[in-house]
């Protein structure tokens, strides 16, 4: 299996930007629909940022799930951000998560998915967790920070203007997603996006998430030392993610080719498991929820709250609308 290649993006952050990085990204974007960057800022420190992050899942069950989303506690307030556990039954993908959003919460337009958009952060108190939630903002800002600067660097090198995705850079909207997967329990079915059964064996090794791709902007990934992150070229040749310590792969979302064109058209990636648990750390940039934005395959603007909601109808809406919802 060949690696989506790796580029050394330090120049990036001179007072000039480098032509030839731009190039590279480009055409990274545009053959093997991912890029894997090392020598941004930090990128010497990261392995021991992520590990204090990542502990979250080392607490407690009880902990982890006074911070779960209402539909997996229904005594909770929180609709969206938060924990969520794996599931008891056939699902996409196997793992638990923690989702945190903009710090402070942000307007949304008047839609049933209101309240999940502009809900607040749920933390671990500094009891539980001493000076995570700090560690976890100034990620969140760093992340920021690369994926515009990365952007921008690829809009260069494609001949696009960069301000055009401004709507994506100047936001404060993203969502931070750590993951933890489990080892699956044996019997554990993966479906397919209609219902049915996916088979878990590609190249003798388990899919613990299918094939899918972002609704967004750009996608920052960590991924710890056991890898299994896999690209979809444009050539439809699935890569590995190359793992050591100071990477990050970066993909993009649905709204990059609405902006960039078909250069930046939207990274099917899937997660292949290994022998043991696996850990990983996703950011996902995206508009605000009130920005107006020309979703995939459509003719006229929407907010990006509607896309949201209109893509996926349940996910945003209390557990007993979305039951009723289908």
């Amino acid at each position: 299996m060949s690696e989506v290649a790796v580029v050394d993006i330090a120049s990036l952050f001179g007072e000039v930007p480098d032509p030839a990085i731009d190039k590279a990204i480009a055409d990274q974007f545009a053959t093997q629909a991912a890029v894997v960057v090392a020598g941004f800022p930090g990128a010497d420190t990261l392995e021991a940022r992520v590990a204090h992050l990542r502990s979250f899942f080392a607490m407690s069950d009880p902990v982890r799930r006074s911070l779960a989303t209402r539909r997996h506690e229904s005594g909770n307030p929180n609709l969206y951000r938060g924990y969520n556990p794996p599931p008891r039954k056939a699902h996409w993908s196997y793992n638990e998560t923690f989702d945190v959003g903009p710090e402070p919460p942000l307007a949304a337009p008047d839609l049933p998915s209101h309240a999940a958009f502009t809900e607040p952060n749920v933390w671990p108190s500094d009891t539980d967790m001493p000076g995570w939630r700090d560690a976890v903002l100034a990620y969140v800002a760093d992340c920021r920070a690369l994926a515009a600067t990365v952007i921008r660097s690829a809009a260069r090198g494609l001949g696009v203007d960069p301000s055009a995705f401004d709507v994506i850079c100047e936001s404060r909207n993203s969502t931070l997603r750590l993951l933890h997967y489990p080892v699956m329990p044996d019997g554990f079915e993966l479906l397919n996006k209609d219902g049915t059964a996916k088979s878990q064996l590609v190249d003798g090794r388990p899919t613990i998430t299918r094939e899918h791709i972002d609704t967004g902007g750009l996608t920052i990934l960590w991924q710890d030392d056991r890898g299994g992150l896999q690209m979809k070229g444009r050539d439809d040749v699935w890569r590995d993610v190359p793992t050591g310590d100071g990477l990050l792969s970066i993909h993009c979302g649905d709204l990059l080719s609405t902006i960039g064109g078909a250069a930046l058209e939207a990274t099917p990636h899937r997660v292949l498991g290994t022998s043991g648990e696996r850990f990983s750390i996703g950011y996902f940039i995206e508009p605000e929820f009130m920005a107006e934005v020309l979703p995939p395959g459509g003719s006229h603007t929407k907010t990006y709250g509607q896309h949201l909601t209109d893509a996926f109808p349940t996910r945003f809406l209390p557990p007993e609308s979305a039951t009723a919802a289908g």
